[in-house]
């Protein structure tokens, strides 16, 4: 399993927003969280969760399972 890299200690995970969660683990790179909020604009019912997994954006498969345990997937 991949160890996450965090950048920046000074905030918990728990507490980031999904998208800021998914660059900070370097899951999602942060033109492709761009992409996802500009869908989500579009599609206000859909998660950013929801979204990223659904384009195949998640890279990481920790981070999937992140996801899916918090209900967007």
């Amino acid at each position: 399993m991949k160890a996450f890299k965090i950048r920046d200690r000074n905030r918990p995970l728990a507490q980031l927003p999904i998208g800021e969660f998914l660059q900070k683990v370097e899951a999602l790179d942060p033109t492709t969280a761009k992409k996802v909020l500009q869908l989500q604009k579009k599609h206000p019912s859909r998660t950013f969760g929801q979204i990223a997994l659904e384009k195949g954006y998640v890279k990481d498969e920790l981070a999937r399972k992140y996801l899916s345990s918090k209900g967007f997937f």
